[in-house]
């Protein structure tokens, strides 16, 4: 998809970004727990952020754990879905990793 910018979260505003749209989707959405959603990895993980033309489409966390990798939290707004952005998303989680020396990705299961 063209005008995708898929990227590492860099400052505070980011990662509001990145929080609002894993509220819209799993909270509003899917029914998760604002409490079970947002946990005590978020502060620690890196984050990545999927915009188009400077607007919020999707997000994802990666967690380190030694050299492993634990993806989760992948979200993608209802008005952007069917365009490919949660495969971009994944496809630039998993070239981070592997760019960085990650021995083993692994998922985590769904919320």
């Amino acid at each position: 998809m063209k005008n995708i910018d898929i990227r590492l979260v860099g400052n505070r505003e980011e990662l509001e970004q990145v929080l609002k749209i894993r509220e819209l989707v799993f909270v509003r959405e899917q029914n998760v727990q604002n409490e079970q959603e947002r946990d005590e990895f978020d502060t620690s993980s890196n984050h990545v952020l999927a915009m188009c033309r400077n607007k919020p489409m999707g997000c994802a966390r990666m967690q380190f754990i030694d050299r492993r990798a634990k993806l989760e939290r992948v979200a993608v707004l209802k008005n952007c879905r069917k365009r490919g952005v949660g495969a971009l998303l994944m496809d630039y989680l998993v070239t981070y990793c592997k760019k960085n020396a990650v021995e083993e990705i692994f998922f985590a299961r769904a919320m």
